[in-house]
């Protein structure tokens, strides 16, 4: 397990303290919370606490669980005969170390050539970190793989030794002759998996190269001898599989181990940090115990965070006595997790455990619950070959629709993949690939000051708006923004739904309200390779006597193109000019005392490139765009922009002169309605006939459109994704209620012919629960996704 020395070295300091304070022959069971880290093993009782790096072996009709050293022993293990109740067993008869009544340790010592890393008093010997450990059994002989501390030039590095014993519940005596793999040179060896081979009988032992900076981590295989104390002669590593480019993996790939089901050859393996809530569990098919291997997973993991397993990891995979494939791994116990980010968004920092990166300080407020579990799965194989995650615990499920206020924030940038900077807090330093998906930190993010109202709470918050936007996309493809923790949606998902599409070349924004998973991240899944930028616009919650929605019927407020239809200004937004726009309190449909306004904003007939900022009157320009566009392009966006001094907004041009049309379709303020977030559900699709007739949408024709499977009784507004697909000529969509007969003088989307564009919408819904999506040249079909409702 990767950069495990920090958990460890606490650990180890933990378990020295406790067993000095007093666990002594005799004592009385230790209080509940005297080890509540890494709680001591008691034999004879269920235990549900530490376990991490879990190893199972099934002899007979017994499950029997190792770990790597925690709650005082260097060999954790375990008994089951169900998989569910897991109990600790003393680990021999009589017990040498003085008569401890709650010690439990299938290992005697450490080897006598391994480092030494504390001494453990109360049972008189030395001890170290021993991780991630594999049993097998020989005939009448159980052999444990052991990752252990091997001095070397400069300190030490992790080798793999070996212990054996006559039960599996130990003693097991190590092997003192040294250490059965090590590679000072790859940096060490660790996470060592025994694997017999059904077809031949021949034991296997798969395991990880620690790799070098620059380097890719490596995982390897080699065939054991008869007594699985040392290789089989003639016998060499033979490479698995390596680290490659995918996201998720976060240039780690470690705790490999192999089992066969239906045939197939199956590599586990756990990707990205161990500490990080990002880390997840992939596998690969292999051609047998020695490979060729090829990985399954590299556009998302099988199995990543849910709600109540947060960073999965440590895996193995098992045939259990019924025959069913299982999956055992270790995962925090959520929510009794605190997640503070410190110097890196990507971490996970547990109670107890030392903040990453150094100083390594554990933090004094935590209540000090936070442990990786051991939870065990079934996973199916489908016909194919590939495998599926096993089925969400009954708590896991997508978040249900929350009532919640809209705070609007001052446009803040999470994300920018062309331009890694430091001062951004989810900062990713390449092009995402392919099948990425990008976890991003929401909480405590913005431009205000510390838990100011122009800056995202740091919990409470079930939802958020994210103005995202792409650039320099190779191929037609999309972008989803979604809750982490739940099913990544591509393109095979049932049910699934896209935020933002976009073809080659294309520079195209959308807005995304999307819940958050349960460690309050929202993740974008990248189903073709593309630059991705991501601005944080606002967030749900329950807090303060505004942020209620009031929709109305699309009315324009502003047009500066000539002739009669030009409102509010006069000719096209210059290169870097900034003009004012009234937005509330002007007579229009938006009331002084709105808090924020809901626009359709849309740019036409630029003679350059550039992109459009709104912000509040009366504060700085932001970093971050609102709208994109390429010469001559007319591009639309949904903007919730917060509403400055005199009811106005700044509206800023990057480049170029172009011309700017807002319609008002909703506002915020203290006498709305409440908005509600819901898991996105498609409502219409005219390529499938999915909510109407089906077919395309004609000139001038407005398709009446169902929203009751997706929104309740009362329901006076739908936050819906509107997308055109491959128009016959240039058009624009109206989305309205579906009881009002004239069109407004509105549009939410435009596009070219042969384009595929998105856009969110707010549209008043009649009190039948439909709305009209009016069309108004040419041919084209149209997809709606409602991903909120106002009730």
């Amino acid at each position: 397990m990767r950069n495990a020395v920090l958990r460890r070295w606490v650990l180890g300091a933990v378990v020295v303290v406790a067993a000095l304070a007093g666990v002594l022959p005799g004592a009385a069971p230790p209080p509940a919370a005297a080890f509540p880290e890494a709680p001591w093993f008691r034999p004879g009782y269920a235990y549900d606490a530490n376990m991490p790096d879990p190893f199972i072996l099934v002899d007979g009709s017994t499950y029997y669980a190792y770990a790597t050293n925690t709650g005082g022993s260097l060999l954790p293990v375990m008994t089951s005969t169900d998989l569910v109740t897991w109990t600790p067993r003393p680990a021999y008869a009589p017990n040498p170390y003085n008569g401890d009544p709650y010690f439990n340790d299938a290992l005697i010592s450490i080897p006598s050539y391994a480092t030494v890393d504390w001494f453990d008093a109360v049972h008189n010997r030395n001890a170290s970190e021993v991780q991630a450990p594999g049993v097998a059994k020989f005939g009448s002989t159980y052999v444990a793989y052991l990752t252990l501390k091997c001095p070397a030039p400069g300190g030490w590095r992790r080798c793999i030794g070996t212990a054996s014993s006559s039960s599996p519940l130990g003693p097991f005596v190590p092997d003192n002759s040294g250490p059965i793999v090590r590679d000072d040179a790859a940096g060490g060896v660790i996470d060592p998996s025994p694997f017999t081979d059904p077809s031949t009988g021949f034991t296997y032992l798969v395991w990880k190269t620690e790799g070098v900076p620059g380097t890719p981590t490596r995982l390897w295989s080699r065939r054991l001898n008869a007594a699985g104390t040392g290789f089989a002669g003639g016998t060499s590593p033979t490479l698995l599989l390596q680290t490659a480019e995918p996201s998720w993996q976060g240039s780690v790939m470690e705790n490999p181990a192999m089992v066969v089901f239906g045939g197939t050859y199956y590599l586990l393996y756990s990707g990205n940090f161990w500490y990080s809530k990002h880390y997840a569990i992939g596998y690969a098919t292999c051609s047998g115990p020695t490979g060729p291997c090829s990985d399954r997973t590299t556009g998302a993991p099988l199995l990543g965070s849910r709600l109540d397993r947060v960073g999965p990891g440590g895996a193995m995979a098992f045939v259990d006595t019924g025959g069913n494939l299982r999956l055992g791994y270790h995962a925090w116990n959520a929510p009794y997790v605190n997640y503070p980010t410190l110097n890196d968004s990507w971490s996970v920092v547990p109670c107890g455990e030392p903040s990453v990166p150094p100083p390594f300080t554990v933090p004094s407020s935590c209540p000090w619950q936070g442990q990786r579990r051991l939870f065990v799965d079934t996973i199916t194989r489908n016909g194919n070959g590939t495998l599926n995650p096993p089925a969400p615990p009954a708590t896991a499920v997508q978040p249900p629709a929350t009532s919640r206020r809209y705070h609007p924030i001052t446009p803040y940038r999470l994300l920018d993949t062309r331009n890694l900077s430091a001062g951004m807090a989810n900062a990713h330093a390449t092009k995402p690939d392919a099948g990425w998906v990008i976890p991003l930190e929401v909480h405590g993010r913005g431009r205000g000051a510390h838990n100011g109202p122009d800056r995202v709470p740091p919990s409470g918050v079930s939802a958020v708006a994210l103005n995202i936007t792409v650039a320099e996309g190779e191929q037609l493809g999309y972008v989803t923004a979604f809750p982490c923790g739940a099913p990544v949606p591509t393109a095979s998902s049932p049910g699934a739904t896209s935020s933002l599409n976009f073809r080659a070349g294309q520079v195209i924004p959308n807005m995304a309200i999307s819940q958050l998973g349960p460690d309050g991240t929202v993740c974008l899944y990248v189903e073709r390779r593309t630059q991705v930028i991501v601005d944080l616009v606002g967030y749900l919650d329950t807090v303060g006597g505004d942020g209620l929605l009031t929709p109305v019927t699309p009315t324009r407020i502003l047009d500066s193109r000539p002739g009669p239809q030009n409102l509010a200004w006069s000719g096209a937004l210059g290169a870097g000019e900034t003009r004012a726009l009234t937005v509330a309190g002007g007579g229009g449909p938006v009331p002084a005392n709105a808090s924020s306004v809901v626009l359709n904003v849309t740019v036409t007939g630029g003679s350059a490139g550039g992109d459009l900022r709104l912000w509040p009157t009366g504060q700085s320009q932001p970093d971050a765009s609102n709208l994109n566009w390429a010469p001559g392009e007319t591009a639309p966006n949904l903007v919730i922009a917060k509403v400055g001094t005199n009811g106005q907004v700044q509206v800023r041009n990057s480049a170029g002169s172009v011309h700017v049309i807002a319609d008002v379709v909703g506002y915020t303020s203290t006498a709305g309605n409440p908005i509600s977030t819901v898991t996105p559900t498609r409502v219409l699709d005219t390529r499938t006939g999915l909510g109407g007739p089906g077919g395309k949408v004609g000139a001038g024709e407005a398709r009446v459109v169902s929203v009751a499977g997706g929104v309740p009784v009362g329901t006076t507004a739908v936050v819906v994704n509107l997308t055109a697909v491959a128009p016959s000529a240039p058009t624009h969509l109206t989305a309205y209620a579906g009881d009002q007969v004239t069109p407004p003088t509105a549009s939410n989307l435009n596009v070219v012919p042969g384009d595929v564009r998105a856009n969110l919408a707010v549209v008043p819904v009649a009190a039948d629960r439909t709305i009209r999506i009016r069309n108004n040249s040419g041919a084209v079909d149209v997809l709606a996704d409602i991903v909120g409702y106002v009730a």
